[in-house]
């Protein structure tokens, strides 16, 4: 794997995709705004804290009762702290 490279799945030198045309760039947002952003993803990013932890929680037990080996675990989410949800 070189260097710069993602798990030997994104080559260093791949390129961007450009954003979607709706989505505007943060610079050009007012305070307002950005606070309005902010908040939306500290929102999201609690979610992902607290599944973490529970998750975390599961497999512990999971373990203790010798049944993780057995489980599988399916995750699904939705588009969490996404523009198109404000």
């Amino acid at each position: 794997m070189k260097k710069g490279e993602i798990l030997g799945l994104i080559p260093d030198q791949a390129l961007l995709a450009k954003p979607p045309a709706f989505l505007r760039d943060w610079q050009t947002l007012d305070a307002e705004e950005k606070q309005l952003f902010e908040r939306s993803m500290m929102v999201n990013a609690g979610m992902l804290e607290a599944m973490d932890h529970h998750i975390g929680r599961l497999i512990a037990h999971l373990k203790s009762l010798n049944k993780f080996d057995n489980t599988v675990f399916i995750i699904t989410s939705d588009n969490g702290g996404s523009s198109t949800t404000l």
